[in-house]
């Protein structure tokens, strides 16, 4: 499936009408929910982020929108959206909470993917919302003509 700035102009207007009806785009996660979160959904793509970081501000719109998009899709899999706030009120360590470090946070913002609960990869691609997209899209076609719980590689 190729993306394009006209394929958001089409699917977006639908996408936001059925926003209306669904409970949550993006969750929060904190450290007490992120386990059951990742293993309650089979795909999900997890935004650890501060508050302080103007990459992590600058890629919250666009996260949301890639979100959005992804609601809007007919998936074999479908992928939530979550996102772990990793401001610690005192500034141990750069300022990222001990979860995050735990977890292997190393720079900010980091969205990682989770398949059944389990860490797959870090996503490295452009930070727009049509990649993200596109590449939440090819992740869920890796689960397309397989067992449950057995995932296709490459």
């Amino acid at each position: 499936m190729k993306f394009s700035a006209l394929t958001a102009l089409y699917i977006l207007p639908s996408v936001l009408a059925q926003q209306e009806s669904k409970e949550q785009i993006i969750y929060n996660l904190t450290s007490e929910n992120f386990e059951s979160f990742i293993t309650s959904h089979p795909l999900a793509l997890i935004d650890f982020y501060t508050t302080w970081c103007i990459y992590c501000t600058r890629l919250s719109p666009k996260l949301e929108l890639a979100a959005t998009m992804l609601q809007g899709l007919e998936l074999e899999v479908p992928v939530v959206v979550g996102k772990v706030d990793c401001t610690t009120k005192r500034l141990d360590r750069r300022g990222i909470i001990p979860f995050c470090e735990d977890i292997g946070v190393t720079s900010l913002p980091s969205l990682k993917v989770y398949r059944q609960g389990v860490f797959q990869e870090d996503y490295r691609g452009p930070s727009t919302a049509e990649d993200i997209t596109k590449f939440m899209v090819g992740e869920s076609k890796k689960w397309e003509g397989t067992e449950k719980g057995e995932i296709q590689t490459g």
